[in-house]
C-alpha cells in the first residue's frame, strides 16, 4: 500500500469532475522539489455519504464509511483508500461465522458494473490506523481512492462521532 502525506507527496490541485474531487498525484524528488505526475481519473465511480468516525477515547484507530457507485459498463476493484491523518489504512470486510463477528483484511473489493457497494458498520469498511492527530466532529478530511486499473479519485469525508447521534 502506498502511504503518503498530502502536503509532501500530493499537490493540492483539485479539479471538480462530475461531482467528485480529483487530485493530481505528485512525487517528491531527492531535492525536495515536487513534480506533477499524470493521474488517471476514475470517471465512472462516484462516492456518496463518506464519513469517518471520531476514534473511541484512548485509541488512535477508527474507520471510514461510504457508498461507491460504479456507473460504468466495466467492473472495478478498489485496492486502497488513503488519508493523510492515518499512518496506515486497510480495506476490511466484516462477517459473522458460527455466531462470531470477524473482521478480515481484503486486498481488493470488487465494484460490479452498474452497481453500488456500501461500506458501513458491520460490512466493508476502511480501517484507519495510528492517527497522527486528533480529529473533531464536523471536520472534513480527504480520502484518496485507488482502483486496480490505477485510476484514482478524491472525496471529502465528514468526521462524525457515535456520541453525536440524537436520542428520542
Amino acid at each position: 500500500m502506498v502511504m503518503f502525506r498530502f502536503p509532501q507527496l500530493f499537490c493540492a490541485v483539485f479539479l471538480a469532475f462530475m461531482g467528485s474531487w480529483v487530485m493530481a498525484e505528485t512525487s517528491a524528488v531527492a531535492s525536495s522539489a515536487v513534480s506533477t505526475a499524470a493521474i488517471k481519473i476514475a470517471a465512472d465511480i462516484r462516492v456518496e455519504g463518506a464519513y469517518v468516525n471520531v476514534p473511541v477515547p484512548g485509541t488512535k484507530n477508527t474507520a471510514a464509511f461510504f457508498t461507491l457507485h460504479n456507473l460504468g459498463d466495466q467492473a472495478a476493484s478498489l485496492v486502497s483508500v488513503d488519508i493523510d491523518v492515518a499512518r496506515r489504512t486497510e480495506l476490511h470486510s466484516h462477517t459473522t461465522k458460527d455466531g462470531m463477528m470477524q473482521m478480515r483484511r481484503e486486498e481488493q473489493i470488487p465494484i460490479p458494473a452498474k452497481s453500488r457497494v456500501t461500506f458501513a458498520s458491520g460490512s466493508y469498511h476502511v480501517m484507519l490506523f495510528d492517527l497522527q492527530r486528533s480529529i473533531q466532529t464536523g471536520e472534513e478530511l480527504q480520502l484518496l481512492f485507488t482502483f486496480a486499473d490505477g485510476k484514482q479519485l478524491v472525496a471529502t469525508a465528514k468526521v462524525k462521532s457515535i456520541f453525536d447521534k440524537h436520542h428520542h
